[in-house]
């Protein structure tokens, strides 16, 4: 599904045009947190930046809403508070369907899903960790937390940048 992937990263043409029984085969994520912008504003977990990214994914995407709306990573800038009120706002408003983090430590989780129990706020219902045979830290602490919790994982970088492929071999250079 790459050429999906490429496709509703460009625009949601392809999206639009499968119709709504079309778009109910599909399951459509986007990220927030990464900058996409020169303000300080333009990236991390705050209020105003969760919101403009699914706003600006939504009009991206064509679409009047995503099935997992994903923090791509931790901001300890802003507090988890804010962050999970404002996701709690999106999945509320109809903009997204659920939850999730990526590349998150599991105390963090554990803090995040703990939050959301006492503020009464949407539950992250996944978390997407690097994991492969090189790395697997998430084995001691985020698999059990995950599996106790009921959270979905959803495995990210699973053959290491290629590096179990064979595509970088001990006889040769790497490419520049």
């Amino acid at each position: 599904v790459p050429l999906l992937a490429d496709l509703l990263k460009r625009d949601g043409r392809w999206l639009k045009a499968q119709g709504s029984a079309g778009r109910s085969r599909c399951i459509v994520a986007t990220k927030a947190v990464d900058k996409v912008g020169p303000n300080p504003w333009n990236q991390g977990a705050s209020r105003k930046h969760l919101l403009d990214a699914i706003d600006a994914s939504l009009k991206r995407l064509q679409t009047d809403h995503v099935d997992l709306y994903q923090l791509h990573m931790d901001d300890r800038e802003t507090p988890l508070d804010e962050s999970l009120e404002a996701l709690d706002t999106i999945v509320k408003s109809g903009r997204a369907r659920y939850v999730g983090v990526s590349n998150f430590l599991a105390y963090r989780l554990a803090r995040a899903l703990g939050r959301s129990d006492v503020l009464r706020l949407t539950r992250f219902v996944s978390t997407q960790p690097r994991y492969s045979l090189l790395f697997r830290e998430i084995e001691r602490e985020l698999l059990p937390l995950a599996a106790e919790e009921g959270v979905a994982v959803i495995p990210n970088n699973l053959l290491a940048g290629g590096l179990l492929t064979g595509k970088y071999r001990t006889d040769t250079n790497p490419e520049a």
